[in-house]
């Protein structure tokens, strides 16, 4: 459970790194940054970790498993969610961040023009295909959880804030 909360830590701080755009560097400066990187996480998880950055994506190899960010602003629905998980096809994909770890697949999409109204449209598209959803509005946004069998989704919407979300888990994944 600590490995896990360490590798949620750590992904929550490359997200937050990836969505600000600054790992758009130079060669010199990658290089260091995944060495940097690679010190942290191995301090902090006691486990090796193996950093790549390119200039519009990052990933981390650890004994404990893989978590890949992109930030193209060209994404697509990953060909490897399940199925059965509807796709958001409102508004753009703006970034994509997999991971896969200790029997745990997980993706999350930012997204961008995703207007608050679809989550009511979500969660009738979740329904139809057999989730229990549970659905929460404020004035300035809210969010719907799916969850079927080992699937659990989550989409987030706040416009004004510009934090439009949809994260899958799929526990049984490996």
């Amino acid at each position: 459970m600590k490995n896990r909360i360490k590798l949620t830590f750590v992904l929550v701080a490359l997200l937050t790194w990836a969505i600000s755009g600054s790992y758009s560097c130079r060669q010199s400066s990658e290089k260091q940054g995944e060495k940097a990187m690679e010190e942290m996480i191995e301090q902090g998880g006691n486990t090796n970790a193996d950093v790549d950055i390119e200039e519009n994506k990052v990933t981390i190899e650890s004994d404990q498993g893989k978590v890949e960010i992109s930030n193209t602003g060209e994404e697509t629905w990953p060909d490897d969610i399940p199925d059965i998980v509807p796709e958001l096809k409102t508004g753009k994909i703006t970034g994509i961040t997999r991971s896969d770890a200790e029997g745990v697949k997980n993706w999350m999409l930012r997204y961008n023009e995703v207007p608050l109204e679809e989550l009511d449209k979500y969660n009738t598209t979740l329904k139809a295909k057999g989730f229990k959803t549970m659905t929460m509005k404020t004035g300035k946004g809210g969010m719907v959880n799916g969850e079927k069998d080992n699937l659990l989704v989550i989409l987030t919407v706040a416009p004004e804030m510009s934090a439009i979300s949809i994260s899958i888990s799929n526990e049984s994944a490996n």
